[in-house]
């Protein structure tokens, strides 16, 4: 079972990825997102992962994270989940703190929190696939390779 100190203060420093998503959400392909930072960073002890996530049930997510990264130990890498709303100023502290949004979803609709750190010049590792290939290239980001592959049609009961 997952226990935490409470902590208002967040340092940032080093290398920080950022990525905002509701992780519940099976499209956004978190796991590949999590295994591939470790992989890369696992000696970089300056290199931080934020988890941005809906105000969920801290079990919904953290158990399963928590779990999933044991397969990787032992790694220096910090990942950090952020699970509670951000005001206004603690929002543009994570965005002024982050070297590098990451995207690895299955397909997207618009990824408005992408765009906001796009366009506040904070360039990007995602895919050019489903909506992101409307504004996804390699002058903004870091276009992670994928490939066509099937899946099911999402919301539809059949």
């Amino acid at each position: 079972m997952y226990t935490h100190k409470r902590s208002n203060a967040l340092t940032l420093e080093g290398v920080v990825y950022t990525s905002i998503f509701n992780p519940l959400d099976g499209r956004k392909n978190w796991r590949d997102m999590v295994s591939a930072f470790v992989w890369a960073h696992k000696d970089h002890s300056d290199a931080t992962l934020i988890l941005k996530t809906p105000n969920l049930d801290v079990h919904d997510f953290i158990d399963p994270l928590i779990s999933f990264l044991k397969c990787f130990l032992p790694f220096n890498c910090r990942i950090v989940v952020l699970k509670s709303y951000l005001d206004d100023d603690q929002y543009r502290a994570l965005l002024e703190g982050t070297t590098y949004y990451v995207d690895t979803s299955f397909g997207e609709g618009q990824c408005l929190p992408l765009m906001e750190y796009l366009s506040a010049g904070v360039p990007a590792l995602a895919p050019d696939t489903t909506a992101l290939a409307d504004y996804i290239q390699p002058d903004i980001a870091f276009v992670v390779p994928s490939h066509a592959e099937p899946s099911t049609w999402q919301h539809d009961p059949r």
